[in-house]
């Protein structure tokens, strides 16, 4: 296989990998609070009582977050690879989980 095609296979691979584990949640902050706890919140978006976060899940769990967060009535959707290239390397980062904020 040429290698240039090899190359972009993987990096394709990679990139629906990583896109696969981050999803943004949005609802009730409280709510969203309570599902993000212990969780890697790379982004958080507030909008009156409402807020909008985007997490990094484990790869093979991003089933079961959706369906807690379905549960917890909050919206669900995959992070676009834009949203995630821009969090994961925006300076000052922190890999902090959520709920080890002050």
């Amino acid at each position: 296989m040429n290698a240039i095609v090899e190359v972009n296979r993987l990096r394709k691979t990679e990139t629906d990998r990583l896109r696969g584990m981050a999803y943004t949640v949005t609802g009730p902050a409280a709510k969203v609070d309570a599902f993000v706890r212990g969780k890697r919140e790379l982004h958080r978006e507030p909008f009156g009582g409402s807020v909008s976060a985007v997490v990094m899940g484990a790869e093979t769990g991003a089933r079961r977050d959706r369906e807690e967060a379905e549960r917890a009535g909050l919206e669900f959707a995959t992070a676009s690879l834009r949203q995630l290239i821009v969090y994961l390397t925006k300076d000052g980062i922190s890999t902090a989980k959520a709920g080890d904020r002050a």
